[in-house]
Parts: C-alpha cells; structure tokens; sequence
C-alpha cells in the first residue's frame, strides 16, 4: 500500500467515527428531549411529544441556530490588543 492510501483510510475511518459519534449524540438528545418534554407536559396538562416529533424538533434547531452561529462568527471582529496594556 502507498501511503496515499494509508493516509485516505486513516482519514476516511476519522469521518466514519466522528459520524457515529453526532449520530449517538443526536439520538441521545432527542430522547432526552421527549423525556423532558413529557415532565414538562405532566405539569402544565399539555400533551407528551413523540420520539420523532422532537427529532424533527431537533433538527430545527439546528438548521435555525446553526447559521446564526456560523453568520455571528463571520461578523464578530476581535478586539485590538493594546500594547501598552
């Protein structure tokens, strides 16, 4: 094997795992979001929200707040540093 090839599975199995990774994340935070919705449901008498709902929820979420960040960084200019500080 070239190195090339060593280099690209080595990066390709990088990609791969961090995928898995977001993709437990997501899950684990949809689910957490049903069961914090359902607690908060009990309480005000409203109706409990599916596991797929809040997924779908979630995503939202994501492709709102996601682009503020991103424009937000874009815009954001540090301070100055002033030498004489």
């Amino acid at each position: 094997m070239t190195y090339l090839r060593i280099i690209a599975w080595d990066v390709l199995g990088r990609i791969a795992r961090r995928l898995l990774i977001v993709a437990a994340l997501f899950f684990f935070a949809s689910w957490v979001g049903m069961v914090f919705w359902g607690m908060v449901a009990a309480e005000i008498g409203s109706r409990t929200a599916s596991y797929f709902a809040t997924s779908l929820g979630l995503v939202g979420l994501w492709l709102v707040i996601l682009p503020v960040i991103v424009v937000a960084l874009r815009i954001y200019t540090p301070p100055e540093k002033d030498l004489f500080a």
